[in-house]
């Protein structure tokens, strides 16, 4: 059994401070294994619990996708997920 990791990211702002028109969804992308390789998450969003994610080091991407295709620059952050030592000892949170 692995832990459950909620990542959580601010929503990117433009050159004034406010959050730029257009986005439509963030990207996540991970080193977790293959079903987490991935994740489109909705623009309304800024969580996303991965479940079931064993002991190591891991790298954890997110970046933005406006309604042009267009990808805001990656912000990547290096994460160790520790091991689980009893049955309430689960969640593991990146703040991002």
């Amino acid at each position: 059994m692995g832990r459950s990791v909620l990542v959580s990211w601010d929503a990117p702002t433009s050159y004034n401070g406010t959050i730029p028109d257009g986005i439509e969804k963030y990207i996540i992308r991970t080193d977790f294994g293959e079903i987490y390789s991935s994740v489109e998450v909705d623009a309304a969003e800024n969580t996303f619990l991965f479940e079931n994610i064993e002991e190591g080091d891991y790298t954890v991407e997110i970046m933005s996708v406006n309604s042009s295709g267009q990808k805001s620059p990656t912000y990547a952050e290096s994460i160790y997920v520790p091991p689980v030592v009893s049955e309430n000892d689960f969640a593991t949170t990146v703040d991002s």
